[in-house]
């Protein structure tokens, strides 16, 4: 383990000399998580849904009611047919569609107009005559905003463009790290150093690096939410984006390591052309 560490660290310091292609491949690498997060989060394509209405019947309750009894109104109130959901509002809480509530108020949501004046009689009688006013409100909400299909096309063009990039910014960051270190490499192998330690320690090289570009990665998706998060287009065009919370950590943290470390080691092995296995000082410098 510490003679792992020990070339780790020597590996480190040499791709430090490197720094400009590793960070180039750190930014590639984010930019393969920003376009796989795109592709995931935007909603694509028509929508079936159309826009509809939402009828929601505010019932005023007197102020004999306690507390209790309001809370065993509501129960009774959602099990009659036809209301899908209860919900309670003190006076001077929003309403649904804007404007504050009267008073305290149950409101119950409905499906069909026809329903609310058959829905009154039985509220009254349900809460014993003390029901201030009933009062229907009716909102409508547009079709829901997608962004057309081509969107998606282009985050998913976007995403192997920039794993391509990954790849060959990682490529030439290994062969200019194993230039820099051809003399260490030589003498290890000589030394009886397994091959596999040296190839994990490369790819442990690539790995911390791709977590440059992971934190990149997270920075600006968490800054870009925040900046963005209350227009209401990006509420309906990326709803996903802005509710899901563990989402980017994961990627950042699960998909973004695998990512490099599976690049790092598809370049070295190029590097290194696997059945041959040249020496490190058969790689010309540049």
């Amino acid at each position: 383990m510490t003679r792992s560490l020990f070339i780790l660290g020597e590996l480190l310091r040499a791709s430090v000399r490197e720094w400009s292609r590793w960070l180039g491949f750190a930014l590639a690498l984010g930019l393969v998580l920003a376009s796989g997060s795109a592709m995931a989060l935007l909603q694509g394509g028509r929508t079936e849904k159309p826009g509809g209405i939402i009828r929601v019947l505010v019932v005023y309750l007197s102020e004999e009611l306690s507390d209790a009894a309001i809370d065993e109104l509501g129960w009774k109130l959602w099990e009659l047919e036809g209301v899908k959901k209860v919900s309670f509002r003190f006076s001077g809480d929003e309403l649904p569609g804007g404007g504050v509530s009267k008073g305290r108020a149950l409101l119950l949501w409905i499906g069909e107009e026809g329903v609310a004046s058959a829905l009154e009689s039985e509220v009254s009688r349900l809460a014993g005559g003390k029901v201030m006013e009933v009062e229907l409100l009716t909102l409508r909400y547009p079709v829901p905003t997608r962004l057309p299909p081509l969107s998606r096309v282009i985050s998913l063009v976007a995403l192997v463009f920039f794993a391509f990039v990954s790849l060959v910014l990682a490529r030439s960051a290994v062969v200019r790290t194993l230039s820099h270190w051809r003399n260490e490499w030589d003498l290890l192998r000589f030394s009886g150093v397994e091959p596999w330690l040296l190839m994990g320690d490369f790819i442990a090289v690539a790995l911390l690096w791709g977590l440059v570009g992971c934190v990149l990665y997270l920075a600006i998706y968490q800054g870009l939410k925040g900046a963005v998060g209350g227009i209401p287009a990006v509420r309906e065009v990326a709803p996903g984006y802005l509710a899901s919370r563990a989402f980017p950590y994961l990627t950042a943290f699960i998909i973004g390591p695998v990512w490099a470390a599976l690049a790092g080691g598809f370049a070295l092995l190029l590097t290194l052309r696997p059945g041959r296995r040249p020496r490190v000082s058969e790689i010309p410098e540049t």
